[in-house]
């Protein structure tokens, strides 16, 4: 019954009600249950199989109830939530079968309650998924998230222990598809199957349970740098609480207007650097010497690292100029830089070698290293530019991050290598939820995305088995 009705009728609030010869008749808690009872032995289940599997469909279901997924689906879906849980599972269990084969599968795992779906029902059930659903349902995910987070800091405050903000890993992955009614679907920079268009999916992975607890889908086209602003202002429109989380982001996401960006609306942030700012190399090079000195290593963490002069950033907010603190922490790893260095000069030498025998030119490979090779005018001879080589790998294996929250260095490259938190995430998604190309039309890609993204348990496992725990 819908809110104005009970208004109305208050009678009814908190009853078992049915309709019966064309009237509403209120029943007993004990006449409800067993008229429940006698409507699920009525129920056919002649497709099923006589043997079904149980035990890993189970643990998702159970999973899903004790992280509260469930309840967060049926608030943002209502009753359509349960099914999208249903399908999100089969996708997961089957390795991305086709959705039509759901029928056949269903027939021989145990989903609760379950009911075969045709073709027609699970396109019209995921057409109803629009962004303002999903953004309903993160919102949701976002609060108990962040109402958890409050209780721990508050137990540790009685404690005299300090809590750290609360911790969420964001990047974006690119998804292949071949529809051509998809209005988001354009041509980007694919690292494979560059002749499709795609679409851009950003995922935001909470440390602590592992949980996704935000999900974007964009265009295609659009780099990670220029849709951070507006993912975190959609974030912050629909009521999401980002006061006392830390938000990682890797070097596709660094320029100099996003930090500003999050410095203004005061959201707390670690970050990596491209080492294209003038400013960062300058202050790579005065600290160089302290970059490859033993005193300046953690030896556990295998890098040297010092922090730089902490940089001066302001805001303005009311007419007032306020002033912000960040640090920005430099690293030194001669492990990286080796490896760098021969993955540079491997490629190189190949391209030197193809053109001093005259090979057929591979086209990426010129494109990204000719500048570093010359050819002599009278022997037509082709060799490496020392200078321009050099100057190439003269940064190699150093790096930086830049932070308004975490003033120690180390501690901060610790937090900043957990953020492989949302690359497992990806995986599952890619790999293990056949995400790596998109089957859908305009009207169903969203609720595919969808399904895919929330039902992420992979993340939560990892994130329990590093903290030595069990789901069970």
């Amino acid at each position: 019954m819908g809110k104005t009705y009970l208004e109305q009728h208050p009678e009814y609030i908190d009853c078992s009600v049915f309709y019966e010869d064309n009237r509403l008749v209120v029943r007993s808690d004990e006449e409800a249950l067993s008229i429940q009872r006698d409507a699920d032995a009525d129920i056919d289940l002649s497709w099923r199989c006589d043997c079904i599997s149980f035990g890993l469909t189970y643990s998702l279901w159970e999973m899903a109830k004790r992280y509260g997924i469930i309840s967060s689906l049926k608030a943002a879906f209502g009753e359509d939530g349960i099914e999208l849980l249903r399908l999100g599972i089969y996708e997961l269990c089957s390795h991305a079968m086709a959705m039509h084969n759901y029928e056949d599968w269903l027939s021989m795992y145990y989903l609760p309650d379950a009911q075969p779906l045709s073709s027609q029902k699970i396109s019209r059930l995921l057409a109803t998924v629009t962004q303002e659903k999903i953004d309903n349902y993160f919102k949701l995910r976002h609060s108990r998230l962040t109402e958890l987070h409050q209780q721990r800091k508050e137990y540790a405050h009685k404690k005299g222990q300090y809590v750290p903000p609360m911790m969420m890993a964001m990047d974006s992955t690119s998804i292949s598809t071949y529809s051509k009614s998809i209005d988001d679907a354009a041509f980007g920079h694919a690292k494979q199957d560059d002749f499709l268009k795609q679409v851009n999916l950003t995922l935001c992975v909470d440390y602590e349970s592992g949980d996704v607890c935000y999900a974007y889908e964009s265009e295609g086209s659009v780099n990670d740098m220029t849709i951070f602003p507006d993912i975190i202002m959609r974030m912050r429109n629909i009521g999401m609480d980002l006061s006392d989380i830390l938000v990682v982001t890797d070097r596709g996401y660094s320029s100099v207007m996003n930090i500003q960006k999050q410095i203004n609306v005061q959201i707390k942030f670690l970050t990596g650097v491209k080492l294209t700012e003038d400013a960062v190399k300058a202050k790579i090079d005065r600290y160089k010497e302290s970059l490859s000195n033993p005193v300046f290593m953690n030896g556990a963490l295998g890098v040297y690292a010092r922090t730089g002069e902490v940089e001066k950033w302001s805001s303005t907010c009311d007419g007032y100029t306020i002033d912000h603190d960040v640090y920005l922490h430099l690293y030194h790893s001669g492990t990286l830089g080796e490896q760098e260095n021969v993955n540079f000069m491997r490629d190189v030498q190949r391209l030197l070698d193809i053109q001093n025998n005259k090979l057929k030119i591979d086209r990426n490979l010129w494109q990204r290293y000719s500048k570093y090779l010359e050819q002599d005018k009278k022997t037509k001879t082709w060799y490496l530019k020392a200078d321009a080589v050099e100057k190439a790998c003269r940064y190699n294996g150093y790096f930086a991050l830049r932070t308004n929250e975490i003033s120690n260095q180390f501690d901060a490259l610790v937090i900043y290598r957990e953020r492989n938190i949302v690359e497992v995430a990806f995986k599952q998604f890619k790999v293990l939820n056949g995400g790596e190309r998109l089957y859908a039309t305009g009207s169903t890609y969203k609720g595919k995305i969808f399904i895919k993204s929330f039902t992420n348990f992979r993340t939560i496992l990892t994130s329990l088995y590093h903290k030595g725990l069990t789901l069970f």
